[in-house]
């Protein structure tokens, strides 16, 4: 895992590898946009998208990268009427790197089971408990009520994402793009 991180460091220095940090952030911003409110607290977004890709051609460290700067922009293009909370930029940009750490690098089976574990963890830590405690900062509900809303959300959403990223990751590797982009970035 180490050697993958230091292997998609690299890719911050590349100029396909940066204009692909861009597009995929660009990506995330236009994901953004739509989004699925399944209670008042608990919407569902399509941006996973943006990042499990990014992570999946580039790496952790610039999907961390793409999850942070996608998240500052789509907050400064589409305010959602709260005041800027960095906490959920973290969120974001932790969701990148795990991508990028269990998707990097593999292909076939492999792939898709670094999409599970990678999707399993983000659920855990990042959905879970991080987004959980940040949410509970500022309402008056506390730590445990605000959780439970959270797993039923992700009891229904989890299988739509993975669903959705296996479907997406599959065309990506019958294209062959990351093949066809390997040796240059």
């Amino acid at each position: 895992m180490l050697q993958n991180l230091k292997k998609s460091a690299k890719n911050l220095t590349s100029v396909q590898g940066i204009a692909l940090m861009g597009m995929f952030t660009a990506l995330y911003v236009a994901l953004g946009v739509v989004k699925l409110y399944i209670t008042p607290d608990n919407r569902f977004s399509l941006t996973f998208l943006a990042m499990m890709a990014s992570g999946y051609f580039l790496g952790g460290i610039p999907a961390f990268i793409v999850g942070a700067a996608g998240d500052v922009l789509n907050f400064i293009l589409f305010p959602s009427g709260g005041a800027f909370f960095p906490g959920y930029t973290i969120s974001a940009a932790l969701s990148g790197l795990f991508y990028g750490l269990f998707m990097y690098g593999n292909s076939g089976r492999k792939l898709f089971g670094g999409l599970v574990i990678s999707k399993i963890v983000i659920t855990l830590v990042v959905s879970l408990l991080l987004n959980t405690y940040w949410s509970s900062l500022f309402s008056p509900s506390g730590f445990y009520v605000i959780l439970a809303g959270k797993v039923l959300k992700t009891l229904i959403t989890l299988p739509i994402q993975l669903v959705l990223g296996a479907a997406v990751i599959s065309m990506m590797e019958k294209t062959g793009l990351r093949r066809r982009y390997a040796g240059r970035i």
